[in-house]
């Protein structure tokens, strides 16, 4: 008895599974912009940035005109 109990809850759980990854549910309260400013809210919220010195920054800016999107972390004394 116990075990067909087990298999209905496994059987249930599994069905939900499927319906869930055919259908996810999509919010559309939000705008793309919307999201895109929130996320850059939690990015600066939780930062622990590191920022080269402007003569690096610029010296970086003119070896690398196309990068985009830099982040920098920093070991010992060195970028």
């Amino acid at each position: 008895m116990k075990t067909l109990k087990l298999f209905s809850i496994a059987a249930a759980l599994l069905a939900m599974q499927s319906v869930v990854a055919q259908n996810p549910a999509i919010s559309t309260n939000y705008s793309d912009s919307e999201i895109a400013a929130t996320v850059e809210r939690f990015r600066a919220a939780n930062a622990h940035d590191v920022f080269p010195s402007d003569m690096l920054w610029q010296k970086f800016r003119s070896d690398f005109p196309r990068a985009n999107d830099v982040e920098w972390e920093m070991a010992n004394d060195t970028y």
